[in-house]
């Protein structure tokens, strides 16, 4: 009962303040109260997607969601009408209360009180002890399921007393006493040693992916035939129905993160600076590193993390257009593929495509669609893609490799609600899948268990050498291929301690390509037929005439110091399912010609030391195939 005063007490003192304030209980009253149950709303609206709580962490990502609400707004709201209808009566409500009657207190005893009530606030917010009673049963660790014994609020503010910067487990002698381990050194004995082979290596995180097949009510034939088909498995992930970046800086770190309870948010407390992590690695390999993924850049501050994990690249939203979304609202995983494809046929050198899908993120169901039947099909073709993209790997006869896996289950309440899963366990004790192809001789080890083991298993798959970092890790990785999860879980400490000890660097922080500025972009055009901006058309996109003439050309003139620019071209109308080529030019030199369609291909062009560089359709036949082609100029590398 005493733990629950908190909440009693936030209320209380929240009141009391803004009632000296304003001199209006009512309003005071209603402000203080409204607040506490859109925390409870919030935390029901949570707990029954993402199987969690609202913690004091969730504070950080609030300016990131405001980014784009679609992303969130769906889960809150069924309706919009909803929406209107209920903000409506709350201004209302607030307007009738500020209106009423107002305390006639003195200004100055207003004036103590307002102070008062903020200081006893501060004390119970944020003193390590406060005036809040503690309980020494709260885990900073099992912070996301403690709010029914606790309460929203007092849960919060337990939370923000335990946060604190991230420090490692372990101790000083957890380096030396994992490596000498003996279960790492005879692991280590059985891993491949590296040779010359420097595949290409795709990984695709699968938003929301898991096989509907398991669940009960469901044929048992895999709705995912593709993923199924091949070698694949379960992959240990830490997250559930959400928050897609932890299972994302474990997979391109190889750092588990439930050792850190404090970092709810990987980027967020995760990246104090450069980190060697594996698009590092694979650079200093001579690897082109490329993240590819269609959201705004800095949504859970990708813009940061990905330079300071090492990749050269990000491909974000602005890379893509209209042609490219499916009937959920996101770019299609099938264009994303296609641009990954395109990123490894725009070097003859070998590559590493990060790609981070959207086409299955919810809400799902709505427009006479079930929540269920919805997320099936974009779950399909999520699998469709994957089968197009270890086709065409296959075709190209370079060695690669692919590794394709979900980030988290699906947060589907009204699904969960109504059907079990055919293994009679909870939703949140499931995983998602893991797919992996290769076309390396004598590669047939089972998929990854973990997804903090991922980089290990790749750098041992494709036989290339690895920092101690990821020798350790692809040591664990086998040990859990070998002996199972709880074998690894007993050196869980010791690696965490280390890998965060060989993870940071003092390297400098290299800011990743990034769309050119339109203005920027006109700046480098002597002469443009674009001829506005129809549809989805955006001033970094240049309109090039079929008519193969000088004036039909697009020339953009270049200080030297431009490395490449990457085009992404498709046809000027919806009734073009290809262009015909257009030739590229570098200083009057072909230096090669780029075909589009409507799905995402990308073109880099090496424009080292260059000063100009046109573009010109050349029909290949009398009659053109497209009236115009549009190109976007998509990334300018300097």
């Amino acid at each position: 009962m005493a733990i629950q005063s908190v909440n009693a007490l936030f209320v209380a003192l929240l009141a009391v303040a803004l009632s000296a304030t304003t001199g209006r209980a009512l309003f005071a009253i209603l402000i203080a109260g409204g607040f506490h149950a859109l925390l409870v709303y919030a935390d029901r609206v949570k707990s029954s997607v993402l199987h969690a709580h609202v913690i004091y962490a969730d504070s950080h990502i609030v300016p990131m969601l405001l980014l784009d609400p679609s992303l969130v707004f769906g889960f809150i709201v069924k309706s919009p009408w909803h929406a209107v209808i209920g903000l409506t009566v709350t201004v209302a409500t607030l307007v009738f209360a500020w209106k009423g009657h107002k305390l006639r207190a003195p200004a100055v005893a207003r004036l103590l009180v307002t102070v008062g009530s903020l200081a006893i606030f501060a004390t119970f917010l944020f003193s390590a002890r406060g005036i809040a009673p503690t309980d020494p049963q709260w885990n900073v660790f099992q912070q996301t399921d403690e709010t029914p014994l606790y309460g929203v609020m007092a849960n919060i503010v337990y939370g923000m007393r335990a946060s604190a910067p991230v420090a490692p487990p372990g101790d000083p002698n957890s380096q030396q006493r994992l490596i000498s381990s003996l279960p790492i050194r005879n692991a280590e004995a059985k891993l491949t040693r590296a040779n010359t082979i420097t595949p290409d290596i795709v990984i695709v995180q699968s938003e929301s992916l898991f096989d509907p097949s398991t669940l009960c009510g469901t044929h048992d034939d895999s709705q995912l035939p593709a993923i199924t088909s091949g070698r694949h498995g379960d992959l240990m992930v830490p997250v559930f129905g959400g928050r897609t970046l932890q299972t994302e800086f474990e997979t391109l770190t190889g750092l588990p993160v439930a050792m850190f309870p404090n970092a709810n948010f990987s980027y967020l407390d995760l990246i104090p600076g450069s980190l060697n992590a594996l698009p590092r690695e694979l650079s200093r390999l001579g690897y082109r590193t490329i993240a590819i993924h269609p959201n705004d850049r800095n949504f859970w501050r990708r813009s940061y993390a990905f330079p300071a994990m090492g990749f050269d690249s990000f491909i974000d939203i602005r890379s893509f257009s209209g042609v490219d979304v499916g009937a959920g609202g996101h770019v299609t995983d099938k264009a994303l593929m296609t641009a990954a494809l395109s990123e490894i046929d725009a070097d003859k050198g070998p590559s590493f495509i990060f790609v981070i899908t959207m086409e299955n993120h919810g809400p799902w169901g709505g427009h006479g669609t079930s929540e269920l039947d919805d997320y099936t099909g974009r779950a399909q073709e999520a699998d469709a893609a994957w089968r197009n993209l270890t086709e065409q790997l296959a075709k190209r006869g370079r060695p690669a490799i692919a590794v394709l896996y979900g980030d988290h289950l699906p947060g589907l309440p009204e699904t969960y609600s109504s059907r079990c899963f055919k293994d009679g366990q909870p939703p949140e004790r499931h995983m998602p899948p893991v797919a992996v192809w290769s076309n390396i001789p004598g590669d047939d080890r089972p998929p990854p268990t973990a997804s903090f083991l991922i980089p290990g298993w790749i750098l041992d798959t494709a036989h290339l050498p690895r920092s101690q970092l990821f020798a350790i890790n692809g040591a664990i990785g086998l040990i859990a291929e070998q002996d199972g999860m709880a074998a690894v879980d007993r050196l869980k400490t010791d690696y965490a301690a280390s890998a965060w000890n060989w993870l940071r660097n003092s390297d400098p922080v290299l800011h990743s390509r990034a769309p050119l500025k339109p203005n920027a972009i006109a700046k480098m055009l002597t002469h443009s037929l674009v001829k506005g901006h129809r549809g989805s058309w955006t001033p970094q996109d240049l309109l090039i005439d079929a008519t193969p003439t000088p004036d039909a050309a697009v020339v953009l003139q270049l200080d030297g110091k431009t490395r490449s620019i990457t085009f992404r071209p498709y046809p000027g109308s919806s009734s073009c399912d290809e262009t015909d080529p257009i030739e590229v030019r570098v200083d009057g030199r072909v230096v090669g010609r780029i075909r589009g369609a409507p799905g995402a291909n990308l073109a880099t062009i090496n424009t080292t030391d260059a000063s100009k560089l046109s573009l010109m359709s050349t029909p290949e036949s009398g009659v053109a195939k497209c009236q115009s082609t549009v190109i976007r100029v998509v990334q300018v590398d300097r």
